[in-house]
């Protein structure tokens, strides 16, 4: 069936919002599952499997670190089991609670952005990302306090014998993540991670990185799997090179239908004015979902 025609131009929004989240007030858009019916809509990602595999690693190493935190010899021993434990309730609870980064088939926009234009965007990964910035920085103060303690109690050259080596570890951990952190921090000082199309660009943000790409460099917008970061919105130029790219963690929309919409704007200069108003812009990308149906 052919949708109706509204000259061309969505005038207001008509997509119904499924969920909306109290945090940077994000809502999900589902597109009344118009992407699955026209091949656009991805698998989920992580699968059910890779979950179910997660949970029982983590409750694994989750019970092994609680045995040998009742039995450990030293300060350091317990407390590293404990992080350990911790590490693992955390990988336990995403895998239950967030079993997937994006729901197939549908987008996750941010509402009132400013300025104005077309956000995509999850704040799911960047709490995953702080709770184990949390966790090694702990560790990591552990390791100092202990260290502290040995230089009091023995001396330098003694206390370094003290010194197990799992110490110098945690304090590289803590290095490399504050390292990273500061990164990220100046990323999202600067734009939050996720995807955001305005009339004269696109801005890719994640993993400490920000890329600003103008329309017409965009020859091709695809979903590129890495094998441990899993799949990645990516745009390339005219000679395959990567432009920007944003990890579906960030993005919390599925990567297909978020490449379909790049290259909708990108091949209509035309209507991207409406990229100021998400809402209108999102209804205009519908109706195209909806045309692509009744072909």
């Amino acid at each position: 069936m052919e949708p109706p025609d509204t000259g061309g131009i969505a005038r207001e929004s008509c997509i119904a919002r499924t969920s909306t989240s109290p945090n940077r007030a994000t809502t999900l858009i589902s597109f009344d599952g118009l992407p699955a019916r026209v091949g656009l809509q991805a698998d989920a990602y992580p699968s059910r499997r890779s979950n179910v595999v997660a949970a029982i690693v983590a409750v694994a190493v989750a019970v092994y670190s609680v045995r040998e935190a009742t039995s450990a010899q030293s300060a350091w021993a317990l407390i590293t089991f404990l992080i350990g434990t911790l590490l693992c309730c955390l990988v336990l609870m995403s895998s239950l609670a967030f079993p997937s980064a994006y729901r197939p088939g549908a987008v996750r926009m941010i509402i009132d952005t400013a300025p104005p234009r077309l956000s995509l965007h999850s704040p799911r990964a960047l709490a995953l990302e702080w709770s184990a910035f949390a966790a090694t920085m702990l560790w990591a103060g552990a390791a100092v306090a202990l260290v502290i303690c040995a230089l009091v109690q023995y001396g330098v050259m003694a206390a370094l014998q003290h010194v197990p080596r799992s110490m110098l570890v945690a304090l590289a951990a803590a290095v490399i993540a504050l390292a990273l952190m500061v990164r990220k921090v100046r990323q999202e000082s600067e734009e939050p991670s996720g995807l955001h199309l305005t009339p004269q660009r696109i801005i890719t943000a994640g993993e400490g990185t920000l890329r600003y790409v103008r329309w017409h460099d965009v020859a091709h917008a695809t979903v590129a799997v890495h094998r441990l970061l899993g799949p990645h919105l990516v745009l390339l130029d005219g000679d395959g090179r990567r432009l920007g790219a944003v990890s579906v963690r960030y993005l919390g929309s599925d990567p297909m239908v978020t490449a379909a919409l790049v290259r909708y704007f990108r091949d209509r200069p035309e209507e991207r004015e409406l990229l100021t108003d998400p809402e209108r812009a999102i209804a205009q990308f519908h109706q195209h979902l909806a045309r692509l149906e009744g072909e």
